[in-house]
């Protein structure tokens, strides 16, 4: 009996995952110089995504890829 709840369990929450996109989305960016911020702020545009930061303290980044 144990062992089927437990089964049901994973069975219902592997399918609850599987609708999960957290690395579906495509992002395309082209900046050079910018605030981290900028480019949060594109990714949010692009994306429905939303990024917390405190905007009180800039800060860069040398991003490449």
């Amino acid at each position: 009996m144990k062992l089927s709840i437990f089964l049901l369990f994973v069975f219902v929450c592997s399918g609850l995952a599987e609708n999960a996109h957290s690395q579906n989305a495509k992002v395309t960016l082209n900046k050079q110089n910018v605030m981290v911020s900028e480019i949060l702020n594109e990714i949010e545009n692009q994306t429905e995504y939303l990024f917390l930061y405190n905007k009180k303290e800039p800060f860069r980044a040398d991003l490449s890829s």
